[in-house]
């Protein structure tokens, strides 16, 4: 979703947008420039956006970020990284060791890899031109 009214939209959903607006508490005039005319909401009809959806307003406004407020931890950490710093904690400094070196070795294999499609690419280029 690359602007806000496409990320509004997905929120919406199946609603119908005026009724669904009126439900968060944005007047219809005030939503009728959000919806139709694509001016950005002021900052209380996105924390009233925010507060009955979940969303979070960071990704309403950038598209950037987890889409709902409970994907973030108190720390800044989305679930899904607060669960892996939560293994690695859980490991023995041995293994913490072994796992950071194994994962330098595979972005290490994974750029070397890059590096090859793109030689292979400009090949092909010269190749065909």
């Amino acid at each position: 979703m690359d602007d806000f009214l496409s990320r509004l939209t997905h929120i919406i959903g199946d609603k119908k947008p005026f009724a669904w607006a009126a439900g968060v508490g944005i007047n219809k005039a005030t939503f009728s420039r959000i919806w139709n005319e694509g001016v950005p909401p002021k900052a209380n009809h996105l924390a009233a956006i925010a507060q009955s959806t979940g969303i979070s307003i960071d990704w309403l406004l950038t598209g950037e970020g987890p889409e709902r407020r409970d994907q973030v931890s108190a720390s800044g950490l989305t679930e899904e990284e607060a669960t892996l710093l939560e293994i690695y904690n859980d490991l023995s400094d041995d293994y913490k060791d072994e796992l950071i070196t194994s994962l330098k070795a595979l972005i290490d294999l994974d750029q070397d890899s890059k590096k090859k499609r793109v030689v292979l690419l400009e090949k092909l280029r010269k190749g065909a031109g």
